[in-house]
């Protein structure tokens, strides 16, 4: 009775590992972005839920933190050495996105876009 019960309690975690697994690959959004329009799309955003999301900027890909801030998607990466974002994406509702370089800046230091991107989602 102890194996039936030990087995039925494995058997279960697997399959909840496995729906919230498939759940979690079913919500992923892929946006392809680029500087102009006559220039190639050098930068990815992949939200795949708030834990495991990530950018790909020229073909690498960088694991980040991603949010919501009301309508707009952030994505923060590559982290500097005082724990802060060196880097970070902000995709509005109108598929545009603000892409922010924070190196040298200090912590709380308002800054402009470093550059804007026009995207589209992806299927």
């Amino acid at each position: 009775m102890y194996k039936l019960s030990i087995f039925l309690t494995i058997g279960a975690c697997i399959l909840l590992f496995g729906a919230n697994s498939a759940a979690e690959n079913s919500e992923k959004r892929i946006w392809a972005c680029k500087v102009s329009p006559d220039a190639e799309e050098d930068l990815w955003l992949v939200e795949m839920g708030t834990s495991s999301s990530y950018v790909k900027l020229y073909g690498n890909r960088i694991w980040g933190n991603f949010s919501y801030e009301g309508e707009d998607r952030r994505w923060d990466f590559d982290r500097r050495s005082d724990g802060l974002a060196r880097y970070s994406a902000i995709l509005k509702p109108d598929n545009s996105v603000d892409y922010y370089d924070f190196e040298g800046a200090k912590a709380g230091e308002q800054l402009a876009p470093s550059y804007h991107y026009t995207c589209r989602e992806t299927d």
